[in-house]
């Protein structure tokens, strides 16, 4: 399969932006007890929606066993709603980082070199 131009950058930016939420994140829930460090992982998980975003409906529809529209949905939450977020839903996304990121590699392989 063949990508159009810009979904591996954008693929490959999911998985850097994953891989940071993974390390900022590995103590557990209480790395984001600090409001720094919360932030930085809000942005992050921000980042991973906008580059799900930009990723063309071909590719998306060629993977539906991403949640696309979820993973944007959240970044839409985490930019318009960011008063009300709520740290068990945050979690969550947390937590599914690692399902992810193995769906994102096996993409990138799909797509083979740019």
């Amino acid at each position: 399969m063949r990508g159009r131009p810009g979904d591996r950058a954008a693929l490959e930016d999911m998985l850097r932006y994953s891989s940071l939420v993974r390390a900022h994140t590995g103590a557990g829930r209480d790395s984001v007890r600090d409001e720094l460090s919360l932030h930085g992982v809000l942005w992050e998980l921000a980042i991973i929606g906008e580059a799900a975003n930009r990723v063309s409906k071909e590719t998306r529809d060629a993977h539906p066993e991403l949640p696309w529209q979820r993973i944007i949905a959240q970044r839409n939450i985490l930019v318009h709603v960011y008063d009300e977020i709520d740290v068990d839903l945050l979690w969550r996304a947390v937590d599914g980082l690692p399902l992810l990121q193995g769906r994102l590699r096996a993409i990138l392989e799909e797509l083979g070199e740019p």
